[in-house]
């Protein structure tokens, strides 16, 4: 009388083909995942290029003096908030001058020309010097929130100078 269980010899094989089998699947997932967060960053750097090529173009449209909009943008993957300093703060910067942002501030306050910050969830990021941007308190900077997707500002043109305020 034999005391083996009748079929206990396939049972192995087939376990090592199911372990085989998950370790491929996981392996897939795994990769496809990293593949996916790749292509995603790389898109994001193309829409923050694109995004200052928006900009400047919506700056160029409405700096003709009598010139008055709602400019409309949609911001790029995580940013929560548009800044902008005013021309005169960048060149001559105050002691007082406290911006939304340590970023903001710090490059305000060591004389880098940048007046156009992209304010992400994580990071603030120089976006950009545009001449032309006066703003109504130079003293401040003016920091537009993304609602609805969209970050809306009103921008006038002076001829010389483009006034960016809330709209």
């Amino acid at each position: 009388m034999s005391w083996r269980r009748s079929g206990s010899k396939g049972q192995i094989p087939q376990l090592f083909i199911v372990l085989m089998a998950l370790l491929v699947i996981g392996a897939t997932l795994f990769l496809g995942l990293k593949m996916f967060n790749t292509l995603s960053s790389v898109g994001c750097e193309a829409n923050d290029a694109a995004f200052v090529r928006d900009i400047k173009t919506l700056l160029d449209e409405n700096a003709v003096y009598g010139t008055r909009a709602t400019v409309t943008l949609r911001p790029p993957c995580d940013a929560v908030a548009l800044c902008f300093v005013d021309v005169r703060t960048v060149a001559v910067p105050p002691a007082e001058f406290k911006g939304n942002d340590s970023v903001i501030t710090a490059s305000v306050k060591s004389g880098v020309k940048t007046n156009i910050f992209l304010q992400g969830r994580e990071k603030t990021a120089p976006q950009g010097f545009d001449e032309r941007i006066i703003l109504h308190v130079p003293e401040k900077d003016l920091c537009v929130l993304a609602v609805g997707g969209r970050f809306s500002f009103r921008a006038e043109g002076q001829g010389r100078t483009i006034t960016v305020s809330m709209p």
